[in-house]
């Protein structure tokens, strides 16, 4: 297998929600400090956050990328937006406008497997 398609390394970890002010669920309702201090200890070149496209989703990448950044570790989030088969012209506006704000070489497209939902079921 060549290199570019070596299994790498993976931990996963689950959250338990995201962040609403508005409802009392801070960080460490959810167990942030746990991804946190696991990036801490080293080793972890990157995270991937996959949360949901809603206004706590949003919330809680961004709060998670400003802890883990400064850490060393690169954050990507999984690419979310219009389904392959979807016709375009059915995509609201705001899924079209993610585009714009992607940066370059992120995740767009890609779904990391070893983070989907039904691995972090309890």
């Amino acid at each position: 297998m060549p290199s570019s398609e070596r299994e790498l390394p993976r931990f996963v970890s689950c959250l338990l929600g995201a962040l609403s002010p508005l409802d009392g669920v801070g960080p460490s309702d959810i167990r942030t400090e746990e991804l946190v201090d696991r990036v801490k200890l080293g080793g972890i070149e990157e995270v991937i956050l996959a949360t949901s496209p809603t206004i706590e989703g949003e919330a809680t990448a961004i709060y998670l990328t400003n802890q883990l950044k400064p850490l060393g570790a690169r954050v990507s989030r999984i690419a979310y937006g219009i389904p392959v088969g979807m016709d375009i012209e059915y995509a609201d506006e705001v899924t079209v406008a993610q585009v714009d704000r992607r940066p370059s070489g992120s995740l767009a497209g890609c779904w990391e497997s070893s983070l989907a939902a039904t691995d972090c079921a309890a």
